[in-house]
């Protein structure tokens, strides 16, 4: 996969009239502004006996709402201004990515939630897949086959995670690395583990249902992942049969 479209231009989707309403499975979040940090996403906090700006928000988790802020089948004033035609392809690779993880044991989809975030506030979720998948994933590739693989990601030069770009630009750099470890471990032949070192010693795996399959026959979800980056918009997250999908406020562009 040629990494270089992920490396600007991310959350930008061209806009344009589209019909929000006619999908029965198509929700919104109507954004309530956390009571904390006032929709900003962070938060002032005292380090080193210094008071310092610009930290992560500890009630919102850095989306700037509530966790609690409605969904309906309505879009609101910042759905219609923030989400364009390729709403529709994103979508579509959403709906993949969601029946691609439910051989890893994830609940099959039922709805996409769409948010738009806050003025000021690009932090999307920290994990775009079910949670206990994701750090399945990431245990394969970044430390049991750690030593098989090093290297196979070194040229993607998207961001690092030490957030020297704007968030969430560090989420899709680790959302590539892992696309690239999947694809090299395809390709030298590694089969999904029954056992695997991690970072707390050995951990069984041989009741998983992919236990023994070759990653070459398993579809790297991470592609449509990425894919969703490439329609301007991105995948925040697939929990409890709910796909939530992501866009920048209007004003931030």
């Amino acid at each position: 996969m040629d990494y270089a479209g992920l490396r600007s231009g991310l959350l930008e989707p061209a806009l344009g009239d589209v019909d929000l309403t006619d999908d029965p499975r198509r929700f919104f979040r109507h954004v309530v502004p956390c009571p904390r940090c006032k929709g900003s996403g962070t938060q002032r906090v005292l380090w080193d006996d210094e008071w310092e700006d610009g930290w992560s928000c500890g009630h919102c988790g850095w989306t700037g709402h509530t966790k609690d802020s409605p969904i309906d089948a309505v879009p609101d004033g910042s759905h219609l201004k923030a989400l364009g035609p390729s709403i529709v392809e994103a979508e579509t690779l959403a709906w993949e990515t969601a029946a691609l993880l439910e051989p890893w044991g994830s609940r099959p989809a039922e709805r996409i939630v769409w948010r738009v975030g806050t003025t000021g506030t690009r932090k999307i979720g920290d994990h775009c897949v079910p949670v206990d998948i994701g750090l399945l994933v990431n245990d394969i590739f970044f430390i049991h086959l750690r030593e098989e693989l090093k290297g196979c990601d070194a040229g993607i030069d998207i961001s690092t995670p030490g957030y020297d770009r704007p968030a969430p630009y560090p989420d899709v750099a680790f959302q590539a690395r892992k696309h690239a470890n999947w694809e090299a471990a395809a390709a030298a032949g590694y089969r999904f583990p029954e056992r695997i070192r991690h970072a707390n010693g050995v951990k069984e795996l041989s009741d998983h249902p992919l236990a023994g399959k070759s990653f070459a026959e398993l579809p790297n979800f991470y592609t449509q992942v990425l894919g969703i980056w490439l329609t301007g918009y991105a995948l925040e997250s697939i929990k409890d049969g709910t796909i939530c999908l992501y866009a920048a406020s209007a004003a931030d562009r």
